[in-house]
């Protein structure tokens, strides 16, 4: 009789669960109080000898998807966490360029380059990187930044001068040499780029001297930003 009342119990709550979790169990905390008691229940049917096999069937095709639901529901956390990590970094990064620091010493392209390598080898490159949905929207706005930065640094108005195009030694001014250990650490940081493969961070690191032909000596604050982004970004 027990086991009789037991079963019964058990199948109206299987019933229950099923309805649930196919039906209405839509919310993340949902699903997981919903997993949590499908457990439970596969531990009470494991102490009855002879529960229908069906039941047992059933219970483990529910476990199974709530599993997967929640599996999901962890990965669109990390994802979602991911993506405010790397607006944060982005803005923090720019914050620090705005208030100069142990970059001071550099022209306003090296400070930028600096600052893209920092946002490359943190959570911000580890965003871009890992989901390229929000790489379609975050390099844009890093492009966007950059420019403001650099259109701001010249002087320009941000709306109508993004365009200008100036002599290529103006995006060099501020450069001071004499602070070796930043020279050194900035050099250390593009090592990696050659005249072939990122003309416009070559030419950054050399403070213009024998820049690439690929390098315009005209350039705008926009297209000097979006070269020295898709090399830094590159895939």
């Amino acid at each position: 009789q027990i086991n009789a009342n037991l079963k019964n119990w058990l199948e109206a709550s299987l019933n229950w669960l099923v309805e649930l979790t196919e039906g209405i169990a839509e919310s993340n905390l949902a699903i997981a109080k919903v997993n949590d008691r499908v457990n439970e229940l596969k531990c009470d049917v494991a102490r009855i000898a002879h529960f229908s096999v069906s039941v047992k069937h059933e219970l483990e095709r529910v476990s199974d998807y709530l599993n997967e639901r929640c599996d999901d529901m962890q990965h669109q956390i990390d994802k979602i966490q991911s993506n405010q990590n790397a607006k944060f970094h982005l803005d923090f990064v720019f914050d620090k360029l705005n208030t100069n620091g142990a970059w001071r010493s550099l022209s306003v392209t090296q400070r930028l380059y600096a600052g893209l390598e920092e946002l490359r080898w943190g959570d911000f490159g580890s965003d871009v990187y890992h989901y390229s949905a929000h790489a379609e929207k975050l390099l844009p706005a890093l492009e966007q930044k950059s420019m403001l930065y650099l259109t701001d640094f010249l002087r320009f108005d941000e709306k109508s001068d993004v365009d200008r195009r100036i002599e290529l030694p103006q995006f060099f001014i501020g450069s001071d040499n004499r602070n070796g250990d930043v020279t050194e650490a900035l050099n250390y940081m593009g090592d990696w780029a050659d005249k072939q493969s990122a003309p416009y961070v070559r030419c950054i690191l050399d403070s213009g001297r024998e820049c690439s032909a690929e390098v315009t000596l005209l350039p705008s604050a926009k297209r000097m930003t979006h070269h020295l982004v898709s090399e830094v970004f590159k895939e």
